[in-house]
């Protein structure tokens, strides 16, 4: 009879049942979590790691130490990438080629074409008494100087070239030689031999020295050059009084001692006046190289 008791006793006080339902509210003793079903209304609940609610892999801890890589992909930030360099054929022995494929590998070959390259031009502006080429570079086989325009400070003047060492002394003062015909489109007047220390460019004939009103153009080709027998070819030309071109075709070159008995190999080139002129004072030179 106690629990009909207790059943008759709890519809008597409030009426609880009357509506066939039963709150809550109600009903006591209940822990929040009952009726919030939140995690965080649970008691004794496990200590998550951040990562647990945040899933980012910043928040993991123990995690491997990974490259940058890693992360951003990037060819930069690989470590012990090889080089281009290291990727090319061997570049021993292979100065002024280029790079060729035949489909499956690369390798190196020579340049076509038989193109010149410029070395160096000089603009004359103000007085200057020599012009010398220094810097020739390889491959050296075949030069080509040109000059345009040149004038000098006095009348009756020749132009000579020389060739220096590296330390810019005439590689012989006795053993230049050249052969010429002088003076077309005026007369002819060939001639030549040895001379001493110098090539001389221009004519020996007294009835045709330069002027300084004159401009003296030119070309030669310098073979042999970074030997001790370098020699060369060509023509310089100016217009004359009247409607004649006087000008000089030559051969010569540079008999020095052999290398191999102590003598020295050709570095330099340079460009002098004789017989009254002491400067050049206007006109351009251009010394090429044949690649």
């Amino acid at each position: 009879m106690t629990k009909a008791r207790d059943l008759a006793n709890l519809i008597s006080t409030g009426n609880p049942l009357s509506d066939g339902a039963l709150a809550a509210s109600e009903v006591s003793g209940l822990h929040a979590v009952a009726t919030s079903g939140a995690y965080a209304n649970l008691t004794g609940k496990p200590t998550l790691a951040t990562v647990a609610t945040s899933g980012a892999y910043a928040d993991v801890t123990g995690t491997p130490s990974l490259a940058t890589v890693a992360t951003s992909g990037a060819y930069s930030d690989l470590s012990g990438s090889p080089s281009g360099d290291s990727l090319l054929p061997s570049q021993s022995g292979n100065t002024g080629k280029f790079l060729t494929s035949n489909g499956s590998a690369a390798s190196w070959a020579d340049a076509g074409g038989g193109a010149y390259e410029l070395i160096q031009k000089t603009t004359i502006s103000s007085n200057v008494s020599t012009i010398t080429f220094t810097s020739i570079s390889a491959p050296q086989e075949q030069l080509l100087l040109i000059f345009n325009g040149l004038k000098a400070d006095s009348n009756n003047w020749h132009l000579h070239l020389r060739f220096l060492d590296s330390s810019g002394n005439n590689m012989t003062s006795t053993n230049y030689y050249q052969y010429g015909s002088q003076r077309f489109g005026y007369e002819d007047n060939g001639g030549g031999g040895q001379t001493q220390s110098s090539i001389k460019l221009t004519h020996n004939s007294s009835a045709c020295y330069y002027h300084t009103v004159t401009s003296l153009q030119g070309h030669y080709n310098i073979y042999g050059f970074g030997t001790d027998k370098p020699f060369l070819r060509g023509v310089a030309v100016y217009p004359n009084s009247g409607d004649e071109t006087i000008g000089n075709h030559i051969a010569a070159r540079c008999d020095s001692a052999p290398a191999s008995s102590g003598g020295t190999t050709s570095a330099q080139i340079q460009l002098f006046l004789s017989n009254g002129a002491s400067n050049f004072t206007s006109g351009s030179v251009y010394l090429y190289k044949l690649v």
